[in-house]
């Protein structure tokens, strides 16, 4: 198996050394552009092409976001090499990884999402449907000297879109299988030309699953959401004010999971395609988010203030069965409140000079409050119940955790880039975050109480070198840091969750090849891991419990090329490949996981697209679109005996389009494939399991004006 490691890293370094070799020997010129060239993005804070920018990235344009049928993070996470997103038993939890770095149950994640600028402060403020979007940009490797702790592994910047001078709009409708629908729309423009634009947009959703239970006859993945947004954009002189303001109601299937058997010492690779969800209860869930912000932007001479203030607010709670079979033994109750308030405030320089740079300030407050009962049950002979407040559900609890953590946090960070030459270009970045954490358990009271700050210095180092206005290369050094935290008071780890620090050295390149009708990107990659966290849950006789504990060393080594290319007029075909050897070093309660693969990642992920639009008429065009997605072996637990096989995604569309109109039938999981998105190692013989989503396929009408 460490042969097969080799030879897919081997693989990653011939095509790295390819690419630069004939960059070499390329001859700047040509006018028509690849797809990296006219990206602009704003990953440093600034408006900078994708190509000149020394970091892993990929973006995703308004165009890309509508013909890939993005709708969610899941969906575009999918084509982003050595990036991952695996559903948990709800909503707001799931497991992100990239390069080796993932997501405890519970825990913090090791990637910031910024939605138009301002920072998520929960997983459940970031798993939400995605509708009029403008771009969003992925970010990969160390991003924590500019974004700040938790964004070790990289950041997401989500940008939705702002109202301008022209009135536009558009309106959006899908039907497919499980009855599922989704309606959306939006409408911009100007209240007072030049001076005072608005743009409201919303979305409304279902689905009655595609996920049988078998027990109660209904579909265990069902879903009904709706949502609003409205965004202000104020103009005046060199002022400019954007207010942003949304909600979001979803309810939800949710902890549609069996059971089936594990063992530290025997190898398993679960049949998914027999997995049967047998639970006597509907189990369900409902989330609301909330979110405000208002970003101010003063332009000077020597460059622009801009200050950047959210609130952001969620509240879930689920019920249903925890024993995950036909009859009623356990029922469960959860839920998850989080309240935060960020500020910013930073000066970006203009980009007239050799020296360009952003300095800034941030503050974050945040309260969470996490619930995970375990009621007791009297059963009747009656109808199983289906509520928390049923009164054979009020006897003494078997679990009863009401966990509060508050965080008070704060960072000052600066990122200079000085041309040395007109070729040679250095990046120094740096930020300094203190976070103080404190939790309590409402149950134990205040001999629970548990206080730590957490503080790191991340600095980031890149120098790049354009070896001609189409050739980049790169070689960046950067320290990444997610803070630390605390188990629930009846945890059975310790109480205290050390904070992971990361170094990562990178190299790459960015080029465009053959009059820019090519676009080569590729990287190599090496990561050490300082306190990496991992999540396990003990179910151990009647104690239950949520478990965070930390591998204290571990590596990650990988290979990245994203490819894009016009081949001919009208068709446009994309391929990447990512590689991710990520192996643990030491674990201090023993010695045998040493070596072994790091948990809940992929050995690797490939990613092949072509899109073709194709005259039909003097006024329509078939647009085809076909998308596939191969992922390597993952082991779900650290002792590496849970792993699922490579499985390979396929996605298509297809569609018509005349003016503003499109009619588009889509499919998603074309081949059907199964795997699992979810995997819970208890220390009873058992784990909790959940499945992916079957073949979704329906079709679209849309208009835009």
């Amino acid at each position: 198996m460490r042969t097969k490691y080799k030879m897919l890293f081997a693989a990653g370094l011939a095509a790295l050394a390819a690419g630069t070799v004939q960059a070499q020997t390329t001859v700047a010129g040509g006018t028509e552009a690849g797809d990296q060239t006219d990206i602009v993005v704003t990953a440093r804070m600034r408006s900078e092409k994708l190509k000149d920018i020394p970091d892993t990235i990929t973006a995703f344009s308004a165009e890309v976001i509508a013909r890939s049928n993005i709708n969610n993070v899941k969906d575009f996470v999918a084509l982003t090499p050595n990036v991952t997103l695996l559903p948990s038993f709800r909503q707001g939890v799931f497991n992100l990884t990239a390069r080796g770095d993932s997501t405890p149950q519970g825990g913090d994640s090791p990637i910031v999402v910024n939605f138009d600028g301002v920072q998520a402060p929960a997983l459940d403020l970031i798993n939400q449907d995605l509708f009029d979007i403008e771009r969003i940009e992925v970010l990969k490797g160390p991003q924590s000297a500019l974004y700040g702790q938790g964004a070790s592994a990289g950041a997401i910047n989500i940008y939705t879109k702002a109202p301008g001078n022209d009135l536009e709009g558009f309106a959006k409708a899908s039907y497919g299988n499980g009855d599922t629908y989704r309606l959306a729309a939006g409408v911009g423009g100007p209240i007072v030309p030049d001076h005072l634009f608005v743009r409201v947009a919303g979305f409304r959703r279902h689905s009655d699953g595609l996920i049988p239970n078998v027990t109660l006859g209904t579909k265990a993945d069902f879903f009904s959401a709706y949502g609003v947004r409205a965004r202000t954009v104020a103009v005046y002189g060199d002022f400019k004010a954007d207010a942003r303001i949304g909600y979001t109601d979803t309810k939800n299937g949710f902890a549609y999971e069996t059971i089936i058997p594990y063992s530290t010492t025997d190898r398993i690779d679960p049949d998914v395609s027999d997995l049967k969800i047998r639970s006597n209860l509907p189990s369900r869930e409902r989330t609301r988010l909330f979110s405000t912000s208002l970003k101010l932007d003063y332009a000077l001479d020597a460059g622009t203030i801009t200050s950047v203030t959210g609130y952001s607010r969620s509240r879930e709670s689920g019920f249903g069965d925890l024993d995950f079979g036909p009859a009623q033994i356990l029922t469960q109750h959860v839920g998850f409140r989080v309240r935060a308030f960020n500020s910013e405030l930073r000066f970006t320089s203009d980009g007239s000079s050799a020296l360009r740079y952003v300095v800034g300030a941030f503050f974050q407050k945040r309260r969470i409050f996490n619930i995970a009962q375990i009621p007791s049950y009297l059963d009747d002979g009656g109808p199983v119940p289906t509520r928390l407040d049923d009164p054979r559900l009020q006897g003494p609890f078997l679990l009863n955790g009401l966990d509060v953590t508050k965080s008070r946090s704060w960072a000052l960070f600066a990122n200079l880039i000085y041309k040395l030459t007109d070729r040679l270009e250095l990046t120094l970045a740096a930020r300094y975050d203190e976070d103080r954490r404190t939790a309590e358990s409402l149950t134990a009271g205040p001999v629970s109480r548990s206080t730590k700050t957490f503080a790191r210095l991340q600095p980031k180092a890149s120098l790049a070198f354009h070896a001609t206005p189409d050739a980049l290369f790169y070689l960046t050094y950067g320290q990444g840091f997610r803070s630390g935290s605390f188990n629930p008071y009846l945890s059975a780890a310790d109480r205290l969750i050390r904070a992971e620090v990361t170094d990562n050295y990178e190299a790459g390149t960015k080029l465009d090849l053959l009059d820019n009708s090519v676009s080569l990107n590729a990287s190599l990659y090496h990561i050490k891991f300082s306190n990496r966290p991992y999540y396990y849950f003990l179910a151990d006789g009647g104690n239950s419990s949520q478990n965070i504990v930390t591998i204290a060393s571990a590596t990650s080594d990988g290979v990245e090329i994203d490819l894009s290319a016009r081949p001919v007029d009208g068709l446009t075909v994309q391929a990447s490949y990512g590689v991710v050897l990520g192996r643990v070093k030491r674990f201090d309660a023993t010695d045998m996981f040493i070596g072994n693969d790091l948990p809940d990642t992929p050995n690797y992920t490939m990613n092949a697209s072509a899109d073709y639009r194709l005259p039909v008429s003097s006024d329509v065009d078939a647009l085809l679109h076909v998308g596939a997605r191969r992922q390597g072996r993952i082991f779900y637990d650290l002792a590496n005996r849970v792993a699922t096989s490579p499985k390979t995604f396929v996605d298509a569309r297809i569609a018509l389009e005349r003016g503003g109109w499109s009619l588009a039938g889509f499919v998603q999981n074309l081949t059907n494939e199964r795997f699992l998105s979810n995997f819970t190692p208890t220390a009873a013989g058992i784990a909790f399991v959940q499945p992916n989503q079957p073949r979704a396929y329906g079709i679209e009408l849309s208009a835009k004006f």
